[in-house]
C-alpha cells in the first residue's frame, strides 16, 4: 500500500484516479487525509522536523511547490533524477520548462513529480456583464471600480473570494497581485525578492498597494466560508450564482462544465467567461523603490 498524506479536498478530487493507478500498478493507494490547510501544513512541519517519521509513515505528500524546499534541507525527500531519466514514459524533457525547473528541481535534484499545473484566472458571468454593459476589467483597479459598481445588483456580490478556511485565494492574491507590479520583465525578477540584489520587496510601496487592492476587493466580498467542506468547491459563492466576478483556476470552468450536483448547479454554468488576470497600471521601480506608471518602456510584456 502506497500511503500518501493530502488535505482532504485534494483527497477527495484524486480519488477517481486511485482505483485507475491500482489497476495499472497492481499497487493500492490510502490517502491521509487532513481536513483544513493548517493542520496540513502542522501535519507537514511534525514530519520535517524527524524525517524519519515520514519516511516510516508516508511514501509521498500531495504539496504546492513552496513546500519543497524544507523538506529538502531536512533530507526528507528522495532524488528521482535517476528514476526520472530511464521512464521513458514521463516525457520529462516535453513538460513545461517552468514546471520543472521552479516545481519540481530543488538542489539539482528531482524531488516531486508533477500530479497538476494550473494558472488562476479572471472568471465573470458573461450574461451579467453584458446586460449591465461592463467590460471585463484588465487592471486591478478597473476590477475594484467594477465591483463596486455592480455590487448588490440583483443581490449579487460584485467579487466573490475563499477567505475562509480554504485561503485559496488569501495568500495567493497577494503573490498575484505583487507580482503585477514587481515582475515587469518577467519571472526571473522575483516577484518578493530581488535576486540580485537580496532585496525584500516586503518593504515597498509594492506590497502596500497590494494590500489595498486586496482590502478593497474583501469589502466588495462575500462573506468568509464556513465550512473547511466548501474547500472541494473552486468558489463556492461563484459557482453558486451569487457574485459577478472571481479569480479561480483554470479547472473551475471544467467543474462547472460537468458539475452534476443538483445543489450547486446555479446560474454561472454555461454563462461562465475567463480572462486573463488583471495587470497593475504602476509598478515598481527597484533603484527608487517607488511606483511609477507602466509604459511599454518599463513593461515590455505589458499589453495596452
Amino acid at each position: 500500500v502506497m500511503r500518501i498524506l493530502a488535505n482532504s479536498a485534494a483527497a477527495v478530487r484524486l480519488a477517481p484516479l486511485t482505483a485507475m493507478y491500482q489497476l495499472t500498478t497492481g499497487i493500492p493507494i490510502q490517502f491521509d487525509s487532513i481536513a483544513t490547510l493548517t493542520q496540513y501544513a502542522t501535519v507537514r512541519l511534525r514530519s520535517i522536523s524527524n524525517p524519519s517519521v515520514l519516511n516510516l509513515t508516508h511514501e509521498a505528500w500531495l504539496v504546492t511547490a513552496s513546500a519543497m524546499g524544507d523538506g529538502l534541507a531536512a533530507g526528507a525527500f528522495a532524488d528521482l533524477s535517476h528514476l526520472v531519466s530511464l521512464d521513458s514514459r514521463l516525457q520529462w524533457t516535453d513538460m513545461f520548462t517552468q514546471t520543472r525547473e521552479a516545481g519540481l528541481i530543488y538542489g539539482r535534484q528531482v524531488i516531486a513529480l508533477p500530479l497538476s499545473t494550473y494558472s488562476f484566472q479572471l472568471h465573470y458571468r458573461v450574461d451579467l456583464l453584458a446586460k449591465y454593459n461592463r467590460t471585463v476589467p484588465t487592471t486591478w483597479r478597473q476590477l475594484i471600480q467594477t465591483a463596486s459598481q455592480l455590487n448588490g445588483t440583483e443581490g449579487k456580490w460584485g467579487f466573490c473570494g475563499n477567505w475562509g478556511p480554504c485561503a485559496l485565494l488569501g495568500t495567493n492574491l497577494v503573490k498575484l497581485v505583487m507580482a503585477s507590479m514587481t515582475q515587469t520583465l518577467g519571472g526571473s525578477q522575483g516577484w518578493l525578492i530581488d535576486p540580485d540584489s537580496l532585496q525584500n520587496l516586503v518593504d515597498s510601496p509594492s506590497m502596500m498597494e497590494t494590500l489595498d487592492i486586496i482590502k478593497a476587493l474583501h469589502r466588495l466580498s462575500s462573506p468568509f466560508v464556513s465550512s473547511a467542506q466548501d474547500c472541494s468547491l473552486p468558489v463556492p459563492l461563484f459557482v453558486t450564482g451569487e457574485c459577478f466576478m472571481t479569480i479561480s483556476h483554470g479547472s473551475t470552468f471544467k467543474y462547472l462544465s460537468h458539475i452534476s450536483r443538483a445543489d450547486l448547479v446555479g446560474a454561472a454554468r454555461g454563462n461562465m467567461g475567463a480572462a486573463l488576470l488583471p495587470g497593475s497600471d504602476r509598478v515598481l521601480d527597484r533603484p527608487s523603490n517607488s511606483l511609477v506608471p507602466c509604459t511599454l518602456q518599463r513593461c515590455p510584456p505589458a499589453s495596452q
